[in-house]
Order: structure tokens, then sequence, then C-alpha cells
């Protein structure tokens, strides 16, 4: 019956599109008509089923911005040890976004997911079924959010893999300053952040990441479809004994009824013109916190997360805007009020920023992750053009801290230092607090993003931990 049920909401997305031709076809072949024949029947039943899945109805394209949020909430409902109250709202959530939107795919899967774990076999099969029939990328790439890809080792096992070398480096850099449309203002600074990044990453005498390893996507290369894409080679391509570090600067979004915390980050064709488009075209945070949890088997993951929001993206809904309402592009209308919203917090010289404490819990299971991002969830996040020609505070002094002895400080003492810069450089700039944060896994092994790979090819005779005292200097 549960599966008949859901074979009905499927087909009712689908049949709402073709209802006139529907109607067209019994005048075609009603009883007694001289046109009635088999052959052009069959040709006119072909011709509303083509119709009903090459041309769904608007009412349903607008709405799968939000099905997309029901599915990216879902998500964020898994943690360790999650309860079965968390998975029947998580369920009931995927259930929404396949009535708004029947059509997809990996809304489709991840509840075949959450049927599986509440033990609802054969409503797990039938989701699958659907997933498999719709076409879903993630589960094409594999993606089962309630594994850890690198889990803590037993304890007899845990001092060698704590003190295992590092084999390889890989490192994605995201930096987004100009965006594909005119209501998303310009970041005057994250192309510097990020390319700042990528050099020390790559300096053979700091970083020493084989040039090979590090993926800088900046502006037009960060679409949505490109990100994703790189996390995907990283997460096929970094094993157990890997290093990998993540950098993203770019505007995040909350949800909109939500007052704090990134939920979506902005990618460059993000689509902002309503709420539903925002979402179905920004990159949730679930996807990075996924690929960190579920997919990266390295034992050692840094990710380093300048993002930012504007209060004018959240507060839409109550400004009064309906989800798939065109948003105006006049003075008066949500496009210009986000836009403004947006640009205020640019001429104040600051962003608010950090993920939301919900996405910074699901990067932490497993083995050797680390979260450090550029504030905390309530504060602001600032830049300045009198740092290096222009930069955020929090990767001016990143990017200056991965030098520090010979780059082979440990990314705690690294944060210990960067945190203290931070703080003091907004004080004498008479801001308020930034103050950046870290976050780990229960295990974490030493972490040293400028330590010598085992596969590195590098010229010169490079410095050794242990012959450093890991003294920062005065």
């Amino acid at each position: 019956m549960a599966a008949d049920q859901d074979s009905a909401s499927l087909l009712r997305g689908l049949c709402e599109s073709s209802v006139i031709s529907v109607f067209s076809l019994f005048f075609w072949l009603r009883p007694g008509s001289t046109r009635f024949n088999l052959r052009r029947a069959a040709l006119a039943l072909a011709f509303v089923f083509m119709i009903s899945l090459a041309s769904p109805t608007a009412h349903a394209q607008g709405e799968c911005g939000a099905a997309q949020d029901f599915e990216v909430q879902a998500r964020e409902k898994i943690t360790p040890g999650v309860s079965v109250s968390d998975l029947e709202d998580g369920l009931q959530l995927l259930k929404h976004a396949n009535e708004m939107c029947p059509e997809s795919g990996d809304a489709w899967y991840y509840r075949s997911l959450f049927e599986k774990k509440l033990g609802h076999t054969p409503q797990a099969d039938f989701a699958m079924r659907q997933a498999k029939r719709l076409g879903s990328e993630t589960l094409t790439e594999g993606v089962d959010p309630f594994a850890i890809a690198a889990p803590p080792p037993a304890p007899a096992a845990a001092p060698k893999v704590l003190a295992a070398p590092v084999r390889d480096k890989w490192a994605l850099v995201v930096g987004i300053g100009r965006f594909q449309s005119p209501n998303i203002p310009v970041l005057h600074y994250t192309l510097a952040d990020a390319s700042g990044v990528a050099a020390a990453l790559k300096d053979p005498n700091y970083g020493r990441f084989p040039s090979d390893r590090v993926t800088l996507l900046t502006d037009s290369q960060a679409t949505t479809k490109g990100i994703k894409a790189a996390l995907n080679f990283i997460a096929r391509s970094a094993n157990p004994d890997d290093l990998v570090v993540i950098y993203v600067a770019t505007h995040g979004s909350p949800r909109e009824n939500q007052v704090g915390g990134v939920n979506y980050l902005i990618t460059y064709d993000t689509d902002p013109s309503t709420i539903d488009n925002l979402y179905g075209s920004s990159l949730p945070m679930t996807d990075l916190d996924e690929a960190v949890r579920s997919r990266f088997r390295a034992n050692r993951v840094v990710i380093l997360l300048d993002t930012c929001h504007s209060g004018g993206i959240s507060r839409l809904s109550m400004d009064g805007y309906e989800h798939s309402a065109p948003l105006a592009m006049n003075a008066g209308g949500a496009s210009a009020t986000i836009a403004a919203a947006l640009v205020a917090q640019n001429a104040r010289g600051f962003k608010v920023s950090a993920p939301s404490a919900a996405n910074i819990d699901a990067m932490k299971p497993g083995l050797g992750r680390v979260i450090i991002t550029s504030s905390g969830e309530n504060q602001e996040s600032y830049e300045s053009k009198a740092l290096g020609g222009g930069h955020g505070y929090f990767t001016y002094y990143l990017i200056q801290d991965l030098k520090l002895d010979h780059g082979l400080d440990p990314v705690t003492k690294l944060y210990s230092g960067l945190k203290d810069q931070v703080a003091q450089q907004a004080q004498r700039d008479g801001r308020p607090a930034q103050t950046p944060m870290l976050y780990q896994s229960p295990q974490v092994p030493e972490i040293v993003i400028g330590i010598v790979p085992q596969v590195a090819d590098l010229p010169g005779s490079l410095p050794t931990l242990a012959s450093r005292s890991f003294g920062r200097p005065h």
C-alpha cells in the first residue's frame, strides 16, 4: 500500500503537466470516431508520455529548489548515533521533497537510506528503484552519509595509525569574488586570499604540496558542479595515509528561517532570483560534510572555512516573499533587497561568518578531522586593504603562519598563533571581536601541513620534524 501511495505521488507530478493533452486524447479516441485506430492511439499515448517527462510544469520546477532544502535538512539530521526520532523526522522531510519534486533522484536515494535505517525494507527498495530510474548522482558516486570513511582505530592499532608517515598530500582551494548573477555583490579579496593559500601550499620551502595535487578554483571555475567534481576527485584519490586540506572563501547563506550559521555556500553560478533557486543552485554545506565524514579516507583532513552571509537573504520570508515567487528586479523587489543587504555588509568592511554548529559536528566523526573557521558562529569576519594589499584577517595571518618554522608547525600550534593575531588585529582596528575557532575529532594524529610527503620529489635539503624545536619566532 505504501508503495502504491508513493507511486501515486510520483505520477501526480507527471500527469499535471499533460492534462490538456489527455483531454485532447480522449476527444481523439472517443467511441465511434472515424479517427480511431490503434496506430494513432499508440502514437498519441507516446506523445502524451513524452510531454509529461520532458515538460514538467513551471510549478514543479519552481518547487524543486525548496525540495532540495528539505533533502538538505534531512541530511543535517545525520549524526553519530543518530536517534530513531531524528531518522523519522528526516524521512518526513524527504517525503515532502518527493512530493514537491518527484523527479529528484537524489531525494529518492536518501529516502531509501533513511527507510533502510528504520527497518522499512519494502519502502527502502521502492525508493531505491525510483532513484535508479530517475538517475541519482549521489547513488552513482556511491555516497553513504551514515558511513565513516576514516573510523577510529582499535586501541591496539592506534599508536601505529596515529604515528604513520604522510604518504601523499592533496588540496582543494576555492575562492569566489565575482559571480555570474549581478545580484550577488563582489567580494574584493577572496581571489587574493585563495591564490595566496594555494601558492603557500605549493611552495617547496613551506607547504611542500606537489603542484599537481593542489586544485585552485576561482570565480567562473568555482561552479557548484565544479566544486563537487573536485571533492569527488579527492575522495577517489586520497588514501588513508594521506593528508587533505580544503580551503573555501565565498559568500554563504543560512536557511531563510534561521538567524545564524551558514547552510549553503554561494558558488559562481548560484541563482539568487528566488529562495527556491538559491537552494537549488548553491552548494549545500552537507555536501562538504559528507565528503569529509563519509568519503575522505585520509586519516588527516584539515578544513579551513572563511564563509560569510548577509542577514538580508535569511530574512526574505519575514519580508513577505513567497518561496516560488519571482523576485522583482526593481528597487522594491526582493533581489534588490538581497543585493542591498550584501552591499551594505561589504561597505562596512565585514562579513558575518561561520558554518552552523550542526555542520561542524557532522564533519568531526572519524579519525583526524580538524576544522578551523574564520570566526565564531555569532561573530563577524573582517577584511582590510592594508593587509598585504587586500586580504581577510583570517587568511592573511593563515598564509603568514603557514610559513613559520619552515612550515613545520603542527596545525594546533598554527591555530593558536592565528587566533591571537586575528583577535589582536580586530582590536587594533577598533572592531568587535573576531576569534577563529578550532574543532576536531576525538582522535587526531599530529598534523603538520608542511610535512614532506613520502611521494615528493622536491629539490634541496628539507628540515625534518625531528630537527625542529617548534619555537615560534618573536
